[in-house]
């Protein structure tokens, strides 16, 4: 599609990237006229959509904040009294789209009392100070970026990034970025494709990134290796596996692909004490073929995690020590809150347990929580024993 563009409207389209053809055009009432005929190759108003709400200390440990990712900005917000959210900053200046993003943890993750703290008066924060947590973000340009928010003295701090430039594929499917996950200890980034190609990240001890970022260190990096690994199939998910806390320097990435129609899983492991080199690639191994594709995959404790496929959940386990064995948990049927026009039932959209340092805790059960399209929220307490869950409609 073109668009003529008027004289005045030129200056205001400039940055929008727009080629510009000219073309003169001879007006009805005989003034000769050049109007330009322009190609917009990118929409000049930018999308209100926010992807992912992510809850990520990039501060500091005393404030309790929430960042919503869009298609191509970030808005830190700070979670006050009675959950209302006071915005902090907005960066918008971004070279490409944001494709995926995860937190990484620095300071180890905050207790379940923290996770509700308020916002308190307390002593000001050096600018030294460093955060608990930073974002990862993957663009379209093939960067993968570590950013945080640092105090700057004006109340509303400035970004701080590290870019670390990820392998560049000619073919867009086989381009990382896609998919994006970080180990539940933060000893590790993997970065996914579509299909086939997979760049995992070894990543440096939390005191040398303390200490990079305390410094003010030029080039930090949580990165300290990499190494590019393939396999066969589309990706569906990505997740790194919460390791039994006898065998806690176990680094277990699950892929969830799909090869030759049917469902498999495809799981990466080393110790994070070896080489990232020494990483090892397993067979693949089949799970339940399904005629759709699964909506969600749900890391949990000792390895195990939730396939969750339309109306059905799986519990699956033993992935690591022999073969997968699955288990069905109460299925989630039930009439929708809103049904709408279409006869299809809506499908789950978001899910999320506790955290890898909660669910490695004496507590015998696990929480999980799932949202369909309606907004029913579904909260699960289960019983680890029995591979049983409570269900709880909200």
């Amino acid at each position: 599609m073109h668009v003529r563009l008027e004289d005045q409207h030129l200056r205001c389209l400039r940055d929008a990237h727009v080629i510009f053809l000219p073309r003169p055009l001879l007006a009805m009432d005989g003034y000769c006229s050049e109007l330009s005929v322009g190609f917009l190759t990118r929409t000049i108003v930018p999308s209100p959509v926010i992807r992912w709400i992510l809850h990520a200390r990039v501060r500091h440990t005393r404030w309790n904040d929430v960042v919503f990712v869009g298609s191509d900005f970030i808005k830190v917000y700070n979670i006050g009294i009675e959950g209302h959210l006071q915005h902090i900053a907005t960066k918008n200046d971004f070279d490409a789209s944001i494709r995926a993003a995860r937190v990484f943890d620095v300071e180890g993750e905050p207790s379940e009392v923290d996770l509700f703290l308020k916002t308190e008066d307390g002593p000001s924060i050096r600018s030294t100070s460093v955060p608990p947590q930073l974002l990862v973000l993957t663009l379209d340009c093939n960067d993968l970026i570590f950013l945080y928010l640092a105090h700057d003295g004006s109340g509303s701090g400035r970004f701080v990034h590290q870019t670390c430039p990820m392998p560049t594929f000619e073919r867009t499917l086989y381009q990382p970025g896609e998919h994006l996950a970080v180990d539940p200890y933060s000893r590790a980034v993997a970065v996914a494709a579509n299909e086939r190609e997979i760049v995992i990240y070894s990543a440096k001890t939390r005191e040398r990134i303390t200490q990079e970022i305390h410094t003010d260190y030029e080039n930090w990096c949580p990165v300290s290796s990499q190494r590019p690994m393939q396999v066969e199939g589309v990706i569906q998910h990505m997740e790194f596996l919460i390791p039994p806390s006898d065998d806690e320097d176990h680094i277990i990435l699950l892929l969830i692909i799909q090869d030759q129609r049917r469902t498999k899983a495809i799981w990466i492991d080393w110790h994070y004490t070896s080489d990232l080199h020494h990483a090892q690639l397993h067979p693949p191994q089949p799970i339940d073929s399904t005629p759709s594709v699964s909506s969600l995959l749900i890391p949990l404790r000792n390895t195990a995690f939730l396939i969750v496929n339309g109306s059905e959940v799986k519990r699956w386990k033993d992935l690591v020590s022999g073969s997968a064995t699955g288990i069905a948990l109460n299925p989630l049927i039930g009439n929708p809150l809103h049904p709408g026009d279409s006869a299809q039932k809506p499908i789950w959209t978001a899910g999320a347990s506790q955290s890898a340092a909660l669910q490695r805790g004496g507590s015998k059960t696990i929480s999980i929580w799932l949202e369909k399209m309606d907004l029913c929220v579904h909260w699960w307490l289960g019983l680890i024993a029995r591979y049983c869950l409570a269900r709880l409609a909200i």
